[in-house]
C-alpha cells in the first residue's frame, strides 16, 4: 500500500501540467555498500526540469553485483575439502525519480546546489546463479605441522543453484551537492540508502545442505553517486 502511495504521488507531480524550464540527461555511477563484493549501480536518466527547484528523472539503470564467501575448510582424517560461494550477474532497472534543490552559493566561481530525491526502482528480472565450488587437498604431516596437497583439478566440483525470478519495486532517497562545471554541464555527488535487495531469491536455499544466509551480504544497501548532468534550457 505505501509503495502505491508513493508511486501514485511521483506519477501525479511527473505529469503536472507545469511550463518546464527545460530537460536534461543525466549519467550516475554508484558504489553499493551493505558488504557486497561489489554493488556498481550504472544508471542513465533523462530529466524535466519543470523549474529551479523541482525536476522528474525516468531512465534505465544496470546493477552490477556478486559476491565472495570466505573459504571454509572441513577435514576427514587424510583429506580436506575448500569451500568457496561466489555469484556475479548485473540486473536492469527502471527508475523514477523526483528532485527538489536548492541553491547555496558560489564556490571558486561555481553555482553549488543542495539537492535531495526519493526515487522508485522496479527490477524486472531477480534471478541469479550461485556457484559452489570444492576443491579437494590431501593432508600429509611434517615435523609436526599439516601440509595440504592439492589433488587432480579433474576431482573438483563445482554446483550451481539458479534462483527463480521475481519483479519487484523498491524506494530509496539520496542527497547531495551539486556544482555548475561547464556551460551546461553539472557534476554532482550524492548519498542515499535504498531497500533494494539484489539477493533476496537467494535467502532461505541451499546449495548440497549448505545454507546459503550466513554468507549473502545484507538486505538494502547504502550509496555514493557520482553524476554528470546535461542541461538544456528551453528559455
Amino acid at each position: 500500500m505505501k509503495r502505491s502511495l508513493v508511486l501514485g504521488a511521483l506519477l501525479w507531480v511527473a505529469t503536472l501540467s507545469f511550463g518546464q524550464k527545460g530537460f536534461g540527461l543525466d549519467g550516475s555511477l554508484g558504489m553499493g555498500i551493505n558488504g557486497s563484493e561489489m554493488i556498481n549501480p550504472l544508471l542513465l536518466e533523462g530529466r524535466v526540469q519543470w523549474n529551479d527547484f523541482v525536476s522528474t528523472n525516468i531512465g534505465l539503470g544496470l546493477w552490477n553485483s556478486g559476491y565472495k564467501s570466505a573459504p571454509w575448510t572441513t577435514e576427514a582424517g587424510a583429506t580436506a575439502t575448500i569451500y568457496k560461494l561466489a555469484d556475479n550477474v548485473a540486473l536492469p532497472s527502471l527508475q523514477l525519480g523526483l528532485k527538489g534543490q536548492v541553491p547555496i552559493g558560489r564556490f571558486l566561481g561555481h553555482d553549488l546546489k543542495l539537492f535531495a530525491e526519493p526515487k522508485l526502482y522496479f527490477l524486472p528480472f531477480s534471478a541469479r546463479t550461485t556457484y559452489l565450488t570444492e576443491l579437494y587437498y590431501s593432508i600429509s604431516t611434517v615435523g609436526g605441522e599439516k601440509i595440504y596437497t592439492p589433488g587432480p583439478s579433474e576431482d573438483n566440483v563445482k554446483t550451481s543453484y539458479k534462483s527463480d525470478n521475481h519483479a519487484r519495486l523498491y524506494y530509496g532517497i539520496q542527497g547531495g551537492l551539486s556544482a555548475n562545471i561547464l556551460d551546461n554541464f553539472d557534476l554532482s555527488i550524492s548519498y542515499g540508502y535504498t531497500n533494494i535487495d539484489l539477493f533476496k531469491d537467494l535467502r532461505g536455499k541451499s546449495i548440497k545442505s549448505i545454507g546459503l544466509n550466513d554468507y549473502l551480504p545484507v538486505p538494502g544497501m547504502q550509496l555514493i553517486n557520482i553524476t554528470i548532468q546535461y542541461n538544456y534550457n528551453l528559455n
